[in-house]
């Protein structure tokens, strides 16, 4: 008996020093994988915030778009068919035109593109972030709008192929609101003028900034270039009154809905339908020493059961294109869109 318990008190010590070895000896293991983990992201020179995993901001090598809410390219129904009626009813109808085309839903997001990354010289739709930025100062200083300039005559030399059907007089003073309406209904250059010269430039820059267009496209700068999807920021940004406050984005809107030019965007859908849009257009020789035009207009139809931002760039060597893809491939658009959701 005696001898029996002498073997039973040497097995269990036995069975404990073994757990307590296993144990320590895991425990080792475990922590000497972790420190080998965050060795190797030393010697790679990784660095990674782990308790910010939900900032995109901390991974380089994800798509940029895939943890930013709504901005995630989702399935559209009416795209393969619309794009296929694009190529065939407009592209192969003008074939001396390039066109770029820029969708997108404003109830969840979906969109789609034809070359909507290819880049392009704003110039006259830079009028759009200079009316965004006057409209946020004014939230600032509230007698802004009321502040009297008075009204120069600019020479340019652009070429306007649309000429604006301006009422103002040289030598005259108006008010900022007036000459913001002038600059974004009649497309007015030298209203335009006007205000980006009370306008500090740093202040614009600071505005595209903080609006997501990076690099900011200096306004005096013709030579920088933007694409249709961030241009498309400005109007989403209106929409949702993420960025002025509601009043202001609703005054901002309705002021678009009086555009004059009504050759492209909106002639493509229902005169029932309401369009907030704003075009430009430049006339520049290309490399060959062609004379090239370029139109493209922005805009938010108000579609009721499907509001959504359509952009779209057209570029061409003959006057017979331009104006006319546009209005055509908004109403290929705005078809497929009724039929999907009539």
């Amino acid at each position: 008996m005696g001898k029996n318990y002498t073997l039973l008190s040497i097995f269990i010590v036995i069975f404990l020093w073994f757990i307590t070895f296993a144990s320590v000896s895991l425990g080792s293991f475990t922590l000497g994988a972790v420190a080998g983990e965050n060795l190797l992201w030393k010697i790679f020179n990784i660095s990674l915030d782990q308790n910010s995993s939900s900032k995109i901001g901390n991974f380089k090598y994800l798509n940029p778009e895939l943890l930013v809410p709504g901005a995630t390219k989702k399935y559209v129904p009416f795209e393969l068919k619309t794009t296929s009626r694009i190529f065939e009813e407009v592209e192969k109808k003008y074939p001396n035109t390039t066109i770029s085309v820029y969708v997108r839903n404003l109830n969840n997001w979906p969109w789609f593109g034809i070359n909507e990354d290819i880049s392009f010289a704003p110039i006259t739709l830079l009028k759009m972030p200079l009316f965004i930025a006057y409209l946020k100062w004014s939230e600032i200083e509230s007698s802004l709008l009321d502040t009297s300039l008075i009204h120069k005559k600019y020479t340019h030399n652009s070429v306007e192929f649309f000429t604006p059907k301006s009422i103002l007089q040289s030598g005259n003073k108006y008010t900022i609101g007036e000459l913001l309406a002038e600059m974004m209904v009649s497309s007015d250059e030298q209203a335009t003028n006007t205000l980006r010269e009370y306008m500090p430039n740093e202040y614009l820059i600071k505005i595209e900034s903080e609006l997501g267009i990076n690099p900011p496209v200096d306004s005096h700068d013709l030579k920088k270039t933007i694409t249709l999807k961030e241009y498309s920021t400005f109007f989403s940004n209106l929409y949702d009154a993420g960025y002025l406050t509601p009043k202001t984005s609703e005054f901002a809107l309705s002021i678009l809905t009086r555009t004059d030019f009504k050759e492209g965007i909106v002639k493509g859908v229902p005169e029932n339908v309401q369009v907030a849009n704003k075009f430009g257009e430049r006339v520049f020789m290309d490399s060959s020493g062609k004379e090239t035009h370029q139109i493209h207009d922005c805009g938010i139809v108000y579609y009721a059961k499907y509001p959504y931002i359509v952009c779209i760039l057209s570029k061409w060597t003959d006057l017979e294109g331009g104006a006319k893809a546009i209005w055509e491939t908004s109403k290929i658009i705005y078809e497929e869109i009724s039929k999907s959701y009539p």
